[in-house]
């Protein structure tokens, strides 16, 4: 029973790459970024590597009022990364 369990595994695995392989041949279906820039290439067509999503978010807090803020929300804080760049932040 373990043997047929192993070879049912092998037949998958090997199955699913296939799928894999035929879908990235195409550039219609394919899912990977690297494949995208290889079918690019061949028509001397160069993608940019590209960069993650960024956004500058204010947050301004009233002493007077309960934050609105929910205490799960998640950010990071770079001091001066604005002005770091030349951009001015507004300040209240």
């Amino acid at each position: 029973m373990t043997l047929v369990e192993l070879l049912a595994f092998a037949a998958d695995t090997l199955s699913y790459r296939q799928d894999v392989v035929a879908n990235e041949a195409y550039l219609n279906t394919a899912r990977q970024r690297i494949s995208v820039r290889r079918h690019a290439r061949l028509v001397d067509y160069y993608l940019h590597e590209g960069c993650n999503a960024r956004a500058f978010v204010h947050f301004k807090v009233l002493a007077q009022r309960q934050p609105a803020i929910p205490a799960t929300s998640f950010a990071l804080a770079d001091h001066g990364a604005g002005r770091a760049h030349g951009d001015r932040a507004r300040e209240h």
